[in-house]
């Protein structure tokens, strides 16, 4: 009889617990570049998944990133907050569902001169610049962005376009975007979809990000913003100057006023790296790439 009842017990466990450890049937890619929908991914080997995919711009809650799902819904996706993606490029994703660990390797770096738009040129034109046309700076596919303050000291009425041209034969909205509270803002417009994304900065948000070392003979190099407080650049080093060995600082603006750190951040001579500056804690994140 007790050997009934262990036969039993064993037959519960296996239907009721072994589909939590079973292997995926299924296994999905959802994130920034499909609009969150579910890409099913390809299965390569025991308990793996892989899937290749372009990562070019973020959305109106952030950056570009992603999840992965066991079936298409929110049951069961990883990791617990979502996967950031640093740089624009072609990423190669291998994902176990036994353990759960995900493998990021970038395949292919996207260049702002592959990433393609429909507008040749996007302006900003509002309150903060009387109405004159500012150019926008070119982030994604379709994607263009601004960082704009809006101050009601200056105007009482906080308004905005987006104009094509440098002329008003094709501005959107209909109506001027209203802002309604002072401060800082990035401006996204989608020249496809002709949508507005508008996103409040933290006080103290640096609006421009230099690299300056021994590479560029430590004059002024834009840093791509890939959030708020997140900027990056991949830098090849070669020996240092005549001062010293291979070394760099990153700067707020195109002088000596605020650069971080206090001394040079130094790297190994002859090496590729992708550099990534916090700027709300200045802290520098350094990987070496080859």
């Amino acid at each position: 009889m007790e050997k009934i009842k262990n036969i039993i017990r064993i037959f519960i466990f296996c239907i009721v617990v072994s589909p939590i450890f079973a292997e995926w049937k299924e296994c999905y890619f959802r994130g920034t570049p499909n609009n969150w929908q579910s890409t099913p991914m390809e299965r390569i080997g025991l308990n793996l998944w892989k899937i290749k995919i372009n990562f070019t711009e973020g959305d109106d809650n952030g950056g570009p990133r992603f999840k992965i799902a066991r079936d298409e819904n929110w049951r069961e996706a990883y990791p617990a907050s979502d996967y950031n993606i640093a740089k624009y490029g072609e990423y190669e994703i291998i994902f176990n569902d036994k353990s759960k660990k995900i493998e990021v390797k970038m395949i292919k770096e996207l260049y702002k001169n592959e990433i393609k738009t429909n507008w040749k040129e996007c302006y900003f034109r509002g309150t903060p610049n009387e109405w004159s046309c500012d150019k926008m700076e070119k982030i994604g596919n379709n994607l263009w962005s601004k960082i704009v303050e809006f101050d009601t000291q200056k105007d009482k009425n906080m308004k905005f376009k987006i104009s094509r041209y440098q002329n008003w034969e094709e501005a959107y909205p209909l109506n001027d975007y209203v802002i309604t509270n002072p401060g800082k803002y990035e401006i996204i417009f989608n020249d496809e979809t002709r949508k507005i994304s508008v996103k409040k900065l933290s006080e103290g948000s640096w609006e421009n990000c230099y690299f300056r070392g021994t590479p560029n003979n430590w004059q002024s190099t834009p840093m791509k913003r890939i959030d708020e407080n997140l900027w990056s650049i991949i830098v090849k080093f070669g020996d240092g100057d005549d001062s010293g060995g291979p070394r760099f600082k990153i700067s707020r603006y195109q002088n000596w006023e605020e650069s971080y750190p206090a001394s040079d951040c130094s790297v190994e001579k002859n090496s590729s790296y992708e550099i990534i500056f916090q700027s709300e804690i200045k802290a520098i994140y350094l990987k070496k790439l080859d």
